[in-house]
């Protein structure tokens, strides 16, 4: 494929001196990326040829312009002599004198405003608390070799080796732990590579090889145990909450701020809720079964607009431990043991397909609803005896 190279004068009409003469720029248009930069003259509209681009009787000015695009013909076949095959951004940085290369840490900041501006239509908070996190960790690491920062180009496979064993060695991640922040720093890598500020991928001989684990889930023995224990009002709305997603699948934070109007009458007659997960932004619709349906209910007339009273994380996670104990059930129970209680007891071991809790659930992968698919030793006994052996 060949490449598009091609130089434009044009005058910036956003920008002028005192006297109303227009700033003269060059837009440089390069396989596929383009960049503008400035002459430093001026002129004034009338005295532009915009076929010819350049003025009709300043020489001075032309002769700029003209010393201007030279530089950029020859940067760009300097380029093309060192690395045949590069990107605009580096040719307007060779132009403008700029070799050095970013460090580590600004181009993680830089990453982190934009995802920042992206909140609410791309990504989550959920996610860009994620690459906080690595930069944590990278200032952390950067320190014990008592710097402070890092040129991109020295971000190679020994340092990704020894950011790995920082991690392990220094932190209190598990290695799955470990693995999700080395998967968001080759995000980060892979974007140095496509603005060509490295050339090879640090991660190229780096395979991730995660800790196989088990997820947690109540049987219908431990599910009945809460729904019917009697409880004080304080504890007795947080088992609700729970409940609620037992046996819908929300995640908390989709729980906590469920609508009242999010609730709607589907195609069949019956109640559905109807949104997103925050954490993917992917829509799921899920009727409501009987149970949820009779907690709705019961607080129809509560809390506002919102189905439940608001609450933290990590507040109902508290009273979930409360409840576990009087409910003499040995595990540890977080809110999100509702959602493994949803895909693996309520649904899959009751012969929903995993393509409808799939959907149900607002993944957008199937293998991700996979890892939920456990068999109850019920389900297994139940299944062997229809045999007639």
């Amino acid at each position: 494929m060949s490449e598009k190279f091609n130089i434009w004068v044009f005058l910036k009409k956003s920008k002028s001196d005192n006297s109303g003469k227009l700033a003269i720029y060059l837009r440089v248009t390069f396989n596929g990326g383009r960049f503008e930069l400035s002459t430093k003259r001026y002129a004034y509209l009338e005295n532009w040829d915009s076929q010819y681009q350049r003025t009709f009787s300043d020489h001075s000015v032309n002769l700029s312009i003209e010393r201007l695009k030279t530089k950029i013909y020859e940067k760009h076949s300097e380029l093309m002599d060192e690395k045949g095959n590069f990107r605009a951004i580096e040719l307007k940085n060779r132009v403008l004198g700029k070799t050095a290369l970013p460090s580590i840490l600004s181009l993680v900041d830089n990453h982190n405003d934009n995802m920042n501006k992206l909140i609410g239509v791309k990504y989550s908070m959920g996610t860009l608390k994620n690459y906080y996190t690595l930069r944590r960790h990278i200032v952390s690491f950067l320190s014990t070799m008592s710097l402070k920062d890092l040129e991109i180009k020295k971000v190679n496979h020994r340092f990704i080796k020894d950011f790995e064993t920082y991690l392990l060695t220094n932190t209190k991640r598990s290695n799955n732990g470990v693995i999700k922040i080395l998967q968001s720093l080759k995000k980060i890598t892979l974007e140095a590579r496509a603005l060509g500020y490295i050339s090879k991928d640090p991660f190229a001989l780096i395979k991730f090889k995660k800790t196989p684990y088990e997820r947690g889930y109540l049987t219908n023995t431990e599910l009945k145990k809460i729904e019917e224990i009697e409880l004080n009002p304080r504890l007795d709305r947080a088992r609700d909450m729970f409940v609620f997603s037992c046996y819908s699948g929300l995640a908390f934070i989709d729980a906590k701020n469920l609508l009242k109007k999010d609730i709607q009458i589907g195609q069949d007659g019956g109640q559905w809720i109807q949104t997103k997960r925050q954490k993917t932004n992917q829509k799921c619709d899920i009727p409501l079964l009987k149970k949820p349906l009779e907690i709705k209910e019961k607080y129809k007339e509560d809390n506002g607009d919102f189905v439940f009273k608001r609450i933290s994380n990590q507040k109902i996670n508290e009273y979930l431990k409360e409840i576990a104990a009087v409910c003499k059930i040995d595990k540890r129970i977080s809110f999100h043991l509702a959602r493994h209680t949803f895909a693996t007891t309520v649904t899959l071991n009751n012969n929903v397909p995993i393509e409808t809790v799939s959907k149900v659930m607002g993944h957008s992968k199937i293998s991700t609803t996979q890892i939920y698919a456990k068999i109850l030793q019920s389900k297994v006994g139940k299944d062997l005896r229809r045999l007639n052996f």
